[in-house]
C-alpha cells in the first residue's frame, strides 16, 4: 500500500490534525493513533514529536518525501512537516506505515 494514498483516504474520511502545532497538541492528549513527519522536518518539531509520541506509545513514521509532498499527499496546496492521525476513517493507513 502507498502511504500517500492512504493518507488522503485518511484525511477525506477520517480525523488528521495537520501542522506541527496541532499535531503535538493531539499527541500530549493521547489522542494520535499515528505520526508522520516530513523527511525534511526541522530537527527541533521532529525530536518533539519523536519524544512525546514515545511517551504516549504513538507510532512514528518518517515519511519517505519532503513536507511539499506530505502536504500534497494531505489534499493541501503548503508544505505540511507533520501530521497525526486521530481516525483513520476508511483508510489503512495503520497498516501501510513502517514506524520507526
Amino acid at each position: 500500500m502507498e502511504v500517500s494514498k492512504e493518507l488522503g483516504r485518511a484525511v477525506s474520511s477520517g480525523e488528521v490534525a495537520i501542522g506541527t502545532d496541532r499535531t503535538l497538541k493531539v499527541i500530549k492528549r493521547g489522542q494520535a493513533k499515528l505520526v508522520i513527519v516530513a523527511s525534511n522536518c526541522p530537527k527541533d518539531p521532529l525530536d518533539d514529536a519523536r519524544h512525546y509520541s514515545s511517551i504516549a506509545g504513538v507510532r512514528f513514521h518518517v515519511f519517505e518525501k519532503d513536507s511539499r509532498e506530505l502536504g500534497l499527499a494531505c489534499g493541501k496546496p503548503f508544505t505540511v512537516n507533520m501530521v497525526a492521525v486521530v481516525n483513520p476513517g476508511n483508510s489503512s493507513i495503520l497498516s501501510a506505515v513502517e514506524t520507526r
